[in-house]
């Protein structure tokens, strides 16, 4: 009984390889150009425009327009919530659930913008840009920080 034998042609291979890699190169090329601040994706487009947004419940003049009994914080809370968020941030890892369980906590969007009022006076520190991260460090990612903006307008605003 002959064996068959087969006959590989070089340059199909080398076809077959060479769309793989262009494949694989265009779908990892938009995170790249994400990575290295070129492009910017949905997510971080959203919360960039979450952050400019002067009636977000991220800012933290949000909750001054609230009517009388507006839910606030006392500064214990406060101070304990940043304790807690200052905690989850590592060197080399984050703890991304103990963050945004801070953030779940709260019971109003007033609740989120008195925060952030607090840490802006007593820290000088913006919430929005503190829960991402700076140019040379991350902490939440802009899908995750999405993730909370959607939680938090689903709370009622101020009561």
């Amino acid at each position: 009984m002959a064996k068959k034998q087969f006959n590989i042609d070089a340059g199909t291979v080398l076809a077959v390889g060479a769309g793989i890699v262009v494949i694989w190169g265009l779908s990892s090329l938009k995170g790249i150009l994400n990575t290295f601040g070129l492009t910017k994706s949905q997510d971080t487009r959203d919360i960039d425009k979450e952050a400019a947004n002067p009636f977000s419940p991220w800012s933290p003049l949000f909750w001054t327009k609230g009517p009388t009994g507006t839910l606030l914080l006392n500064t214990a809370t406060m101070q304990k919530m940043f304790e807690t968020l200052e905690s989850a941030w590592g060197y080399f890892d984050d703890d991304e659930e103990k963050a945004k369980s801070v953030i779940k906590g709260l019971k109003t969007q007033s609740q989120v913008s008195f925060f952030a009022d607090w840490l802006q006076k007593n820290k000088s520190i913006d919430l929005l840009d503190y829960m991402r991260g700076g140019a040379y460090w991350s902490r939440l990612e802009d899908s995750d920080m999405n993730e909370l903006t959607d939680y938090i307008k689903s709370l009622p605003k101020y009561k």
